[in-house]
């Protein structure tokens, strides 16, 4: 799987989640390891997704689908990802990360793990402001 692709998927899941250290921390790999910080700024101004183009927007609404109800995908939505491109496997893999960031979110949570202060400092306070979803960033 593109590792763009990835992020975008994974934090659409981990904001459907409510997971303030996955968003962070995809929001951050987004940025830094994909060099794609418009990416970034898109999401935390409008966590929607209204902001990124069609085809990003959609990977990152089905992965939010997948992490809160999988159960209500239907044919219609996968075959709204391949008019726009996505291939069976592509679907699938977007599957993938949503399922496996919804387990390792509940890992995180049920741990009571929290994003640390050295990583909520790399992002500006109004981008942060928008990545927390869920738990508050750790006291330094």
């Amino acid at each position: 799987m593109d590792r763009r692709r990835f992020e975008i998927a994974t934090i659409g899941a981990a904001r459907a989640l409510r997971s303030t250290y996955c968003t962070a921390a995809h929001a951050k790999f987004l940025r830094d390891v994909c060099g794609d910080e418009l990416t970034v700024i898109a999401i935390a101004e409008d966590p929607s997704g209204d902001g990124l183009d069609e085809q990003d927007r959609a990977v990152y609404n089905f992965a939010g689908q997948v992490a809160r109800d999988a159960s209500s995908i239907q044919q219609h939505d996968v075959d709204a990802l391949r008019e726009l491109g996505l291939t069976d496997l592509d679907v699938a893999d977007v599957i993938f990360a949503a399922a496996t960031r919804s387990f390792f979110t509940r890992v995180l949570d049920g741990l009571g793990a929290q994003l640390d202060a050295q990583t909520a400092e790399t992002f500006a306070p109004e981008i942060l402001a928008s990545l927390v979803v869920g738990r508050p960033v750790a006291a330094v």
